[in-house]
């Protein structure tokens, strides 16, 4: 028995895999940008930590793309071995690569869309936290930052 490989269906699902890639890391950058103009648009300096924070974002990202890569392959395989000896058409398609490229370009999208005053909420109420619990001991210093926080609020 002869055993075919089709080359031509295995070059098209590299070249998928690889776009999906590059996608993401596409989308990555773009946050990255748009992270900038925020940041620039509150008048925060743009400091190696955010570029860091990226970098490390881009491998939180891959390593579980990579993850349902291999998935892929497993899943693939049993398309390949099922089309060669039991005579069946179903094609070869990374399917869950797919999905958490998906999945993570709509988070970044989501990230690129948030409006940089939110942000700056989002951090003024982690800062009023973080105060709370630094006194928590001490009942008027707590008062005092929420009502600095509540000031705050009222000037903006």
């Amino acid at each position: 028995m002869i055993i075919e490989i089709n080359f031509q269906q295995i070059f098209i699902v590299c070249i998928l895999l690889f776009g999906e890639y590059i996608l993401v890391f596409c989308m990555v950058i773009a946050d990255l940008i748009s992270g900038c103009k925020k940041a620039k648009q509150r008048g925060e300096l743009r400091s190696s930590y955010g570029f860091r924070r990226t970098v490390d974002k881009l491998g939180r990202y891959y390593l579980p793309l990579f993850a349902l890569t291999i998935v892929d392959v497993m899943q693939m395989l049993a398309v390949w071995y099922l089309n060669t000896f039991h005579d069946t058409h179903i094609p070869l398609f990374p399917i869950m690569t797919l999905l958490g490229a998906i999945g993570i370009g709509i988070i970044e999208i989501k990230s690129i869309l948030e409006k940089a005053e939110d942000k700056v909420k989002f951090e003024r109420v982690g800062q009023l936290a973080g105060s709370i619990y630094r006194n928590k001991e001490d009942f008027s210093a707590m008062l005092e930052a929420f009502t600095k926080y509540l000031k705050e609020k009222e000037d903006s």
